[in-house]
């Protein structure tokens, strides 16, 4: 976040040298912004603005992203982190028409993977041209979850120690443990996975936006985006073409499920995704999992 911070102020400081001191990122909506980064002398002289939309397209509310990133940067821990909510607006209070922490975070991840991935690198069911957002995130929110907050499955998981015996026991079995509990789940670890399905083994899921909850979804394979939202908008959040990994709601969800997403990048895809490699010989992320 501090170099996304630090390269929105450099851009905005390259838009005022060049005339455009009225259109620097937090001033304009993110529409007026794309027209601006497409002007032919701005794309040679101020590259980085184009380079930049994909982290500010999560809101309209531009000043208040803007604002909202300089905050989270600071700090060093992300100390003021409001993970179902946000910061003060001019002088008001949080309200849910802005973008919550969580989602912030989420979508600089999605934007940063976006762009350090290969852009030819797709497939059928990747409709919006977007290597890694188009592909392992997906947004397939329940209505009656947005209103509720929970649902069967995550009322019957309410008790923590249910829900982390059986996260684990799930994330055990995804892993091939030799510790794996007997349960009346498919065994992942049986499921079959061919080169051309190795793409999709696993998928981050927002199943609910107020307040934010986001899944790992295993095996999707073959499953197309489509049919994914249509199986989780059922009355079960589960998505019934494959395992779903549920860490648990509240502040730490979204960072739990990043972490055991390279967790299984690394222990099951030998730290690939696509052709990408997530180890030190790649975009070196995968140094977050060893022993300190």
């Amino acid at each position: 976040l501090e170099r996304i911070v630090k390269e929105i102020k450099e851009t905005n400081e390259l838009l005022v040298e060049y005339g455009m001191a009225e259109e620097q990122i937090g001033k304009i909506s993110i529409d007026k912004l794309r027209k601006v980064a497409s002007l032919p002398h701005i794309l040679e002289r101020v590259p980085s603005l184009d380079a930049l939309l994909p982290f500010l397209e999560i809101t309209n509310q531009q000043e208040y992203l803007v604002k909202r990133l300089k905050e989270l940067s600071e700090g060093g821990a992300m100390s003021d982190y409001k993970w179902n909510g946000g910061g003060r607006y001019k002088g008001v209070v949080w309200s849910d028409k802005l973008p919550t922490d969580a989602e912030i975070v989420m979508n600089c991840v999605a934007a940063y993977l976006d762009g350090r991935m290969p852009k030819y690198y797709h497939y059928t069911s990747n409709v919006d041209g977007k290597p890694f957002s188009g592909i392992y995130f997906l947004k397939t929110l329940n209505s009656d979850l947005q209103k509720n907050g929970s649902n069967d499955k995550t009322e019957k998981l309410s008790d923590p120690k249910a829900q982390k015996m059986s996260f684990f026991a799930t994330l055990l079995a995804s892993t091939k443990s030799s510790n794996v509990p007997v349960t009346k789940e498919a065994d992942i670890a049986n499921a079959s996975s061919t080169p051309s399905q190795q793409h999709k083994n696993f998928v981050i899921v927002q199943i609910a936006q107020k307040p934010p909850h986001y899944v790992l979804q295993l095996n999707s394979r073959n499953n197309s985006s489509n049919s994914i939202a249509a199986a989780s908008s059922s009355a079960n959040v589960s998505i019934k073409d494959g395992e779903t990994l549920d860490v648990g709601q509240g502040r730490n969800n979204l960072f739990h499920v990043l972490l055991l997403f390279l967790h299984l990048i690394k222990t099951k895809e030998q730290g690939m995704l696509g052709r990408i490699n997530f180890g030190s010989s790649g975009i070196n992320v995968l140094w977050v999992l060893d022993e300190q």
